[in-house]
């Protein structure tokens, strides 16, 4: 069961070791402006195997339930599905349902434990195979392992890595899991997070936070939901940047991306057009704790992406009136 590229990756793993009855995606959707109908990249692949293909919108009717039961699995595999499963679901497997979550339990329990190690600046996360009960995340171990998060580490550079080291561990486990051998290990119940859903308004970037904190949230929101603030009396998206301290001149150290802890410092309001000065050949934005973000790719509000140097050049009375 799962639905995103994350999982794509654990199935196609899972494919090479062991026999997969059946498939468990997200349905078929619009996207894009044609609004053409598009299927998940897991529904995609099972279909390139011949891998019976399921999409439910939820589990509270019998359909669904009873399409499961009708595949007889010794164990259900999770990987960033996005339906709860209700108990009813969770006892059909002779061996329960195993979830790979990316992130160290109970660290990051949720919808979003891809993203909230890099908007809170950890220095590392991991994966965890676990046993599912009917909580939210809360159910027993059987494995973890640690992965370090490097400065500056993307959302699409982190998926792919904690991906891959989950397909490994997952096949790894799984069969002295089946045979026995490996038995779940409660989680502990010191250092528990949670990970909220993202929504789209997440994105706004508010400028009397420092610009290491605005970093962490370019690098953790792209593609989606992206980042974007006012500049120049006009909705701005800002792709990739860097920050400094401000009239220092000084590269990012990796010590204030890692562990500024997102304290808010003095600037100008979160939706006040902000104050921009001179950055080299280019433009910065005047944040909290005496920083400045400085854009390198952005969007405006007509949709065209641009070098920031390229941004300057059509819109320098808007940045500098």
């Amino acid at each position: 069961m799962g639905s995103c590229p994350f999982a794509l990756t654990i199935v196609q793993a899972l494919t090479e070791h062991f026999s997969v009855v059946g498939v468990f995606t997200a349905p078929p959707k619009p996207k894009g402006r044609g609004h053409a109908i598009h299927q998940t990249c897991v529904h995609d692949y099972a279909d390139s195997l011949g891998i019976p293909v399921f999409t439910p919108s939820t589990f509270r009717h019998d359909d669904a339930v009873n399409d499961l039961k009708a595949l007889n699995p010794d164990v259900v595999v999770v990987a960033s599905y996005g339906l709860l499963l209700p108990q009813r679901v969770l006892d059909i497997p002779v061996w329960g349902c195993v979830n790979v979550h990316p992130s160290l339990l109970p660290r990051w329990r949720g919808a979003s434990p891809l993203v909230q190690p890099l908007l809170a600046g950890d220095d590392e996360t991991g994966v965890a195979i676990m046993v599912m009960d009917a909580g939210m995340d809360t159910g027993p171990v059987l494995r973890q392992t640690r992965v370090p998060i490097p400065p500056r580490t993307t959302i699409a550079t982190l998926t792919q890595i904690l991906a891959q080291q989950g397909a490994n561990l997952l096949c790894h486990v799984l069969p002295n899991y089946l045979s026995g051998c490996l038995k779940p290990v409660p989680q502990s119940l010191e250092g528990v997070t949670y990970a909220p859903k993202i929504t789209k308004d997440m994105g706004h970037l508010d400028w009397s936070d420092s610009a290491w904190m605005l970093l962490r949230k370019i690098d953790a929101f792209q593609p989606w939901p992206g980042t974007w603030g006012m500049i120049g009396g006009q909705k701005i998206s800002i792709i990739q940047a860097d920050a400094s301290i401000m009239n220092e001149g000084e590269s990012l150290r990796e010590d204030q991306v890692q562990n500024d802890g997102g304290q808010l410092g003095l600037a100008s309001g979160g939706d006040a057009s902000p104050t921009i000065v001179p950055w080299g050949k280019s433009w910065a934005i005047v944040c909290g704790q005496h920083s400045v973000l400085i854009p390198k790719q952005v969007r405006s509000s007509n949709g065209k992406t641009m070098d920031a140097e390229a941004f300057l050049r059509g819109h320098r009375n808007d940045l500098f009136p």
